[in-house]
């Protein structure tokens, strides 16, 4: 493809106007030549850009976890700032910052082609933490880009958890004496919620839950049957070891051993398996 510069459309030269032997300066675009093309070269053009982008996404310098397959998104809530939606698997799309026009038919194509759609990521700051406003800001920014709620199959949620050790460091530095389990847990206020966003996913196929086990009993996995249910057999639930949180040393943590038991016990009762 031309460079950008190419498709900036000149001013035709003035009557009268001499010839310099200046460099013209490009003056500030009202259009662009790829805009005047028909509707369907374009969307070829876009599609060429987004295979190639797709064809050279760069790899982390460290990467101590696999490469995630095909392009992904990341809603992320966090303790500070309005949260933030992280693309992964795909390279750079310099069509993007042309003008609103391009980027907004560009971004329709490109969110189409999302592999998979995170949401979460996100322990609590003190175990009676309502985790719900911070996943609302999620939503909000997943809701900006309709086309992913249309397009995109996939769906993982990593549920919120609270992290001892963290929670310790944090409160320690202020001169406070951390009790661990101290108050009651709100981790899973946001199921409700999440519920009714995740039905508006016109297209979800598969859903993977992700918890993070804790050193307490288990949680009254109950509360994850309606969210099982959108998906039924296609849902997984993954339980991870608490001192890691990326799913290491699993199989030697009784904490997540006890948990995945229970869950299976759940889906046992309620005739899910």
């Amino acid at each position: 493809m031309a460079p950008l510069d190419a498709l900036v459309r000149l001013p035709p030269p003035q009557p009268g106007a001499s010839m310099s032997t200046e460099t013209p300066q490009l003056q500030s675009p009202k259009t662009t030549l790829l805009l005047t093309l028909p509707g369907e070269i374009r969307n070829e053009i876009f599609e060429l850009c987004i295979l190639n982008a797709l064809n050279n996404a760069k790899t982390p310098r460290f990467q101590t976890v696999p490469a995630k397959k095909g392009f992904t998104i990341t809603a992320l809530p966090q303790w500070n700032g309005p949260g933030r939606m992280r693309a992964e698997g795909i390279g750079p799309l310099p069509l993007l910052f042309v003008n609103r026009q391009i980027h907004k038919e560009l971004s329709s194509l490109v969110y189409s082609k999302v592999e998979e759609i995170a949401i979460g990521g996100y322990f609590l700051q003190f175990r009676n933490e309502d985790p719900s406003p911070r996943w609302d800001v999620a939503y909000s920014l997943l809701k900006q880009h309709p086309d992913l709620q249309k397009f995109t199959k996939n769906v993982k949620i990593m549920l919120p958890h609270t992290r001892d050790d963290l929670l310790r460091y944090h409160w320690e530095s202020m001169g406070y004496k951390y009790q661990r389990n101290s108050g009651r847990c709100n981790d899973w206020t946001i199921l409700p919620g999440l519920e009714n966003f995740l039905c508006t996913f016109e297209s979800l196929s598969t859903l993977k839950l992700v918890i993070t086990s804790e050193l307490r009993e288990p949680p009254d996995f109950e509360q994850l049957l309606p969210l099982y249910d959108l998906c039924g057999e296609r849902t997984t639930v993954e339980i991870l070891d608490p001192r890691f949180g990326d799913g290491r040393a699993l199989f030697g943590s009784p904490w997540a051993g006890r948990w995945t038991h229970s869950w299976n016990e759940c889906l046992s009762k309620h005739g899910r398996i």
